[in-house]
């Protein structure tokens, strides 16, 4: 079923709890998908594309989840970039003007029309629960792929725009924050090690490209020869080998450092109690230090869940949003900056 939805909703799937979320934020199965007959969305013709939407809207609609239908309109606007921020749709939002998505009501299923292919299914949960996501994403694609007719091929699996992208057609990911290995500079080291080939792990970025402090995201490297069981396997190995030697640094590091630790912390929440005016970057720097210290038991000023929900509602177009609700470019990065200190000023208090 589809309902319409004129915005995102205040909360997301940032906003939970889960297994080991001092260290693993989240968890997503991505499903990409095309429909036999069509090309690539790159070569749709505007025709060819309004059948592709209404063949899935049919699908949609003959399911039992709920999805919201969002009006982003054309191009880069407000609300296609906070679906951005927010990993629901591809960056930059300017490269497919035509897409669409249909959020379930905690988003943490959405179905991705028209970006790099036909369908993709995006799911979500909030900590190390890469099985539950797998579930979510492997059974809407059971209650799509029949009405649909999905192009695969005997030999190279799911058809994929992206050649990469083939064969299983699925990207695995969970999003860590490792501040401990990142200070004590031992992460390389520990990937090294201990990874295989079809596993890698890289800077999570923000809407606009820039590496998040402390933040990675571990994925799939190759979605070919391997089955998806396999996939979600080797991810969860990798998932509980980091978690361990995130924990044991993070005990090295309070052991052998923990005045230097505990000022940092204090001093960061100092300064984000009485910041005026606050850029995203220098938020991401502070709010990494204050997720360490409550993980680690050194503050309960504030709760996990919600420092981790300012990560997210803290970057630029978030906060633009809550200046205006008009799709507006000429707010000026000062009073962004303004509102964005108050926005967590009132978190905290």
């Amino acid at each position: 079923m589809i309902i319409p939805s004129d915005e995102p909703r205040v909360d997301s799937w940032f906003s939970g709890s889960g297994p080991d979320e001092d260290v693993v934020v989240s968890s997503r199965v991505r499903l990409s998908r095309n429909i036999d007959g069509y090309p690539f969305p790159a070569s749709l013709t505007p025709e060819e594309s309004a059948e592709v939407r209404r063949k899935v809207e049919r699908a949609v609609e003959a399911s039992p989840t709920v999805f919201r239908a969002p009006r982003l309109g054309g191009g880069a606007t407000l609300e296609r970039r906070v679906f951005v921020e927010r990993n629901l749709l591809s960056s930059p939002p300017a490269a497919f003007p035509d897409s669409s998505v249909y959020i379930s009501s905690d988003e943490g299923l959405a179905l991705v029309l028209n970006e790099q292919d036909h369908v993709r299914i995006v799911s979500f949960q909030s900590g190390n629960r890469l099985e539950a996501a797998y579930e979510a994403a492997d059974r809407l694609d059971g209650e799509l792929e029949d009405q649909l007719g999905y192009a695969v091929s005997l030999r190279w699996g799911y058809l994929s725009s992206e050649i990469a992208n083939s064969g299983t057609a699925m990207r695995v990911s969970a999003m860590l924050h490792l501040p401990a290995l990142t200070e004590l500079g031992e992460l390389a080291e520990v990937v090294e090690a201990n990874f295989p080939p079809e596993v890698g792990l890289k800077r999570f970025p923000d809407a606009d490209g820039r590496s998040r402090a402390a933040m990675f995201l571990l994925s799939n490297r190759v979605t070919l020869g391997l089955s998806e069981r396999s996939l979600i396997d080797r991810l969860e190995d990798c998932l509980v080998m980091l978690v361990h030697y995130e924990r044991k640094a993070r005990e090295r590091l309070l052991g052998e450092r923990s005045e230097e630790v505990n000022r940092a912390v204090k001093a960061a929440f100092a300064r984000l109690s009485g910041v005026k005016e606050l850029s995203d970057e220098e938020l991401f720097e502070l709010l990494s230090l204050i997720r360490f210290g409550v993980a680690s038991g050194l503050s309960s000023r504030i709760s996990l869940k919600d420092v981790t929900k300012l990560f997210f509602i803290g970057q630029r177009s978030h906060v633009i949003r809550l200046i205006s609700e008009a799709d507006t470019s000429d707010i000026d990065e000062e009073e962004v900056n303004k509102r964005r200190a108050e926005l967590v000023r009132e978190t905290l208090d």
